[in-house]
């Protein structure tokens, strides 16, 4: 609503809790701590392909195991219901099973409304319908010379071929039973499975009807993770700590605090976790201070920016043992301080 004169698209990222409703004893959070991504202004084919690009590119960033993206597009089982000759409550009851995969009561509801065997049948292998290329060819033959069910496949089409030139191909999953919400997206959806979990731990779509009941009517389309179930996937095999590399703390007087920073920088960009430490009052000792604190915290070292440097761009590098009771120091150029710092891994302390 604030930047309604800004150069379209707009792109967004945010992180925050989320609250949604979810009825009770379903099982999932109502509460969740959510990282997403919001591309704004654009209805191209491009656009879909770079959020799944993106969310490809962060999933490979993290190392989440074994990790698959179900891609897929609301319109054509809207458009299949629609051409069925279903009554509308029977069309909205048969989008909620079909979005649970309720195969059964999906079922019951099309029989209810005495629509043709063949028509019943086709319905019915949507919510089924994943794969590659095969899904494609036969939504087609579903959907034979129908406009309306012919657009989401080819739009679908066009998705994936943009994803297999930018060479995440085979991470997607083609899933005519992709649905995620249909109030909610109009368009192409995905979600994020991955083996260490059994379930979703994000996902995705377009939903080109939203943002215009907050003010400018504007396409878009958006992702959002669950941060704790991407955690808890790490966890079960061992990867949120997969550097090894226990996290190192600058110490540094308060006027040195924009050098301090431009090292955290440096080093947070090689992937070493930084904790920036800021030395308080004017300890008559400074160095006797910073190995007092390392040592109370179990810290296998520490890196001090020094007041007066004999080397320029470097640091002082405290290293501790438990058989001494003096840390180690050595001047370190700025330069072979990431590597180090990958010495001490956790195994080694």
């Amino acid at each position: 609503m604030g930047l309604g004169g800004e150069t379209l698209p707009l792109r967004f990222s945010y992180r925050t809790t989320v609250f949604r409703y979810e009825p009770e004893h379903r099982g999932r959070d109502r509460e969740v701590f959510q990282v997403g991504f919001e591309l704004i202004g654009d209805d191209s084919f491009q656009s879909d392909a770079e959020v799944v690009t993106l969310l490809a590119r962060l999933l490979e960033r993290i190392r989440l195991p074994e990790w698959k993206i179900s891609l897929g597009h609301v319109g054509f089982f809207k458009a299949l219901l629609a051409q069925s000759g279903l009554s509308p409550n029977g069309r909205k009851q048969a989008e909620v099973a079909a979005a649970h995969k309720d195969l059964p009561r999906l079922e019951q509801i099309l029989d209810a409304e005495q629509l043709p065997r063949a028509m019943v049948r086709d319905i019915l292998q949507v919510p089924e319908r994943c794969g590659r290329d095969e899904v494609l060819e036969w939504g087609k033959r579903i959907a034979g010379k129908h406009p309306q069910l012919l657009k989401p496949l080819q739009r679908l089409a066009q998705v994936y071929r943009q994803l297999e030139s930018s060479g995440v191909q085979d991470h997607i999953l083609l899933d005519l039973g992709e649905f995620r919400g249909f109030d909610y997206y109009d368009g192409v959806v995905f979600d994020v499975f991955t083996s260490a979990l059994g379930s979703e731990i994000g996902g995705g779509g377009r939903y080109n009807h939203l943002v215009g009941r907050f003010g400018r009517d504007l396409p878009a389309i958006g992702l959002g993770l669950d941060l704790d179930r991407v955690f808890s996937a790490l966890e079960r095999r061992g990867q949120v700590n997969g550097n090894g590399l226990k996290s190192v703390s600058i110490f540094a007087a308060p006027h040195q605090a924009e050098e301090s920073y431009a090292l955290a920088r440096q080093l947070r960009g090689g992937g070493i976790c930084v904790i920036e430490e800021m030395i308080k009052g004017s300890p008559a000792s400074v160095l006797a201070w910073v190995t007092g604190v390392a040592r109370r915290r179990g810290m296998p070292c520490v890196i001090m920016v020094e007041e007066k440097k004999s080397v320029p761009q470097s640091v002082l590098l405290l290293e501790f043992t438990d058989f001494s009771q003096k840390p180690r120091r050595t001047r370190v150029s700025i330069q072979e301080l990431p590597q180090r710092l990958r010495a001490f891994r956790h195994d080694t302390i």
